[in-house]
């Protein structure tokens, strides 16, 4: 296979007929790094095992925009979400973000079953599961930096150091990711035509840009 000049990522060019086609490539794309994290820690390599559940995050997330996007849902008009695309060393700032969105969505639907108070207590809940997981992907990506390179600073920092018990704490939050993300697309996949419209009238990507900004900051560095 010839492979020419990279060309520049056009995901957010992409139609909503041209995400609905492209989010499933990439799910199965986020289960062939899921599934090589379990192939090469069985064979004791954790560091690469770790790299590749984080790449496997990396790729459930930019299919939840695709999916979204393709529903019309606008995520793609965030401030800040070409990041997701377009700037691999940002990358990890926009999961956080969109990983935000994901929990917002999932707690979101769960407080519309009743009504206003319901839909208030979601917006809270996504609020702090979000500040948690900023947490986890910042101790992600160090993990992912440190499964690649010998580094030295202070001390020599070797692969080797990644831990079986940090494999396993990876394939937990890996694991979960990949629950979350099919669980949303499902429950969407399973509404009603006027439930969906219905939906998407209470579904304000304004409102969740400014929840973003203020749980998890540097939304626009």
């Amino acid at each position: 296979m010839s492979i020419g000049p990279k060309e520049h990522s056009r995901f957010m060019e992409a139609t909503a007929e041209q995400c609905a086609t492209f989010y499933p490539v990439v799910i199965k794309n986020a289960e062939r790094h899921y599934k090589t994290a379990q192939v090469i820690a069985a064979s004791g390599d954790y560091a690469n095992a770790v790299a590749h559940i984080v790449l496997s995050g990396e790729e459930f997330l930019k299919a939840v925009v695709l999916y979204l996007d393709s529903k019309e849902l606008g995520i793609r008009k965030i401030p800040g979400i070409h990041k997701l695309f377009y700037q691999h060393v940002l990358r990890h700032n926009v999961i956080k973000m969109v990983f935000s969105v994901l929990q917002f969505l999932q707690t979101t639907k769960e407080g519309m079953k009743m009504g206003i108070p319901g839909t208030l207590l979601g917006l809270v809940k996504g609020y702090y599961k979000g500040r948690a997981n900023k947490a986890w992907w910042n101790q992600a990506d160090q993990l992912k930096l440190k499964a690649f390179y010998v580094d030295y600073t202070s001390t020599l920092s070797d692969p080797v150091s990644i831990t079986e018990t940090d494999y396993k704490t990876a394939l937990l939050r890996g694991t979960d990711l990949d629950k979350s993300v099919k669980s949303l697309i499902n429950y969407i996949e399973s509404m009603t035509e006027q439930e969906l419209n219905d939906f998407k009238e209470s579904f304000h990507v304004t409102d969740i840009a400014d929840l973003l900004e203020d749980t998890i900051g540097g939304l626009h560095d």
